[in-house]
């Protein structure tokens, strides 16, 4: 699909490792001839690890990373905020962007705590040169205060139940509209 050309508006595909795929020591050149095969760019490819998956096997986590990241292969953090949360872990990892989990983003618009915890730790992120995805948003509001804390990217919750009443804020979002340009 991203080297077939019949989807230029996909700028990327992120895929989650598994900790068994992620430990295999061959990881790199399985990716790296997938992607020749199908004729991607590495760039459109967005593996994402847990902080788990890094913090138990940091040493060999950073040199797979490093591998992977001389074939121009990048990272996300994923669900930070659930397990390990442990920041150093992006201090120690080239990850090009923090997803933030959908537990610290569910309270955004009604409990005071859930905000202060996003006006510190997304500029936090900010200053260290890492994009920001705010995970599980479920409304406009969310969006926005997510996008106005510094959020670079916010993603939609699609396991909630039942029908999505306003879609109109979740295309804006898709269109990156920044916060007051949300319809």
């Amino acid at each position: 699909m991203l080297g077939s050309g019949t989807v230029p508006e996909l700028k990327a595909v992120p895929v989650n490792l598994s900790m068994q795929q992620f430990l295999r020591k061959d990881l790199a050149k399985r990716i790296e001839d997938m992607l020749q095969k199908y004729n991607v760019a590495p760039e459109r490819l967005k593996l994402e690890i847990t902080e788990r998956m890094q913090a138990e096997n940091s040493a060999l986590a950073r040199q797979t990373m490093e591998e992977m990241r001389r074939r121009y292969l990048t990272f996300l953090l994923d669900d930070f905020g659930t397990g390990y949360s442990n920041l150093s872990s992006v201090l120690d990892v080239p990850f090009e962007a923090v997803k933030l989990d959908r537990s610290l983003m569910s309270g955004l618009t009604d409990d005071p705590r859930s905000r202060l915890m996003a006006d510190t730790i997304i500029p936090f992120f900010n200053k260290l040169g890492q994009q920001v995805v705010a995970e599980g948003i479920e409304s406009r509001e969310q969006a926005e205060l997510a996008l106005h804390c510094g959020a670079d990217t916010v993603s939609r919750a699609f396991t909630t139940p039942g029908p999505c009443r306003n879609r109109s804020w979740q295309s804006g979002i898709a269109a990156g509209k920044r916060p007051g340009e949300l319809a």
